[in-house]
């Protein structure tokens, strides 16, 4: 399945609403609509509650779902590195790999120290 762009995703505001006993007594009438790429949703006391799509386009926005979440990753992991790699950072690893016992127990006592 090859991902869809969001132009190609249906229209949520032209969704055809139906009561919960509407769609069941229009139950083709329904599939007919979302196999044609339109979307039903379905009320339940007033309110929408459920919303029925192709199979197709969920599968669309699951893939376009972990594609964001791999980009904010992505996206993520180089600003750590970025990070990493600044001159402050390379300072502090300098200071790291150049200091004494003394120093490094003395650093590791400020960090665990409980902050008040």
């Amino acid at each position: 399945m090859t991902s869809r762009a969001a132009a190609d995703l249906p229209d949520m505001a032209r969704a055809r609403n139906f009561s919960a006993t509407d769609a069941k007594a229009k139950l083709g009438e329904v599939i007919d609509l979302v196999a044609a790429g339109g979307v039903a949703t379905i009320t339940r006391r007033g309110r929408q509650r459920f919303a029925l799509l192709r199979l197709e386009t969920v599968e669309a926005l699951l893939t376009m779902a972990r594609d964001h979440e791999l980009d904010f990753l992505g996206k993520r992991y180089d600003d750590l590195v970025a990070c990493m790699q600044s001159a402050e950072s390379k300072a502090a690893v300098d200071a790291l790999f150049t200091a004494d016992a003394q120093q490094v127990g003395a650093a590791s006592t400020h960090v665990a120290a409980p902050k008040t």
